[in-house]
């Protein structure tokens, strides 16, 4: 009898560390997919080209910003091929990306050749 409560105890902790582990895993994947797409959206849009020092700038950040709660980046209308500034965002949800007129981005503080990050 005591054999089979101990057998159940330890399937019980076994399947509880393999979902754990999953778990991991899971977020892991999400953060990795996100770091891609945050590091491939710098690439693609900036004006200069994918090997241009923001790209550089913007990869060593988003390498601050592993791990952390949310970061946001104010990437000015001057460093995208669009001419448009951008608010990237940081999330345990994911990395978004929303486009800001050149007129609304200098009402909230972007600069036009500038990227403006804070990480908390």
């Amino acid at each position: 009898m005591m054999y089979s409560k101990f057998a159940v105890l330890l399937s019980l902790l076994f399947a509880f560390n393999v979902a754990l582990s999953s778990h991991a895993a899971s977020t892991k994947l999400s953060r990795d997919v996100n770091y891609e797409k945050g590091l491939n959206w710098i690439k693609e849009n900036n004006k200069w080209g994918k090997n241009a020092v923001v790209v550089n700038e913007f990869k060593e950040e988003l390498d601050s910003a592993v791990g952390k709660k949310n970061a946001v980046w104010k990437v000015g209308w001057g460093i995208t091929r669009s001419g448009k500034a951008y608010e990237v965002k940081w999330t345990p949800e994911g990395i978004f990306f929303t486009q800001i007129s050149p007129v609304q981005a200098q009402r909230l503080g972007y600069e036009e050749y500038s990227t403006i990050c804070t990480i908390k």
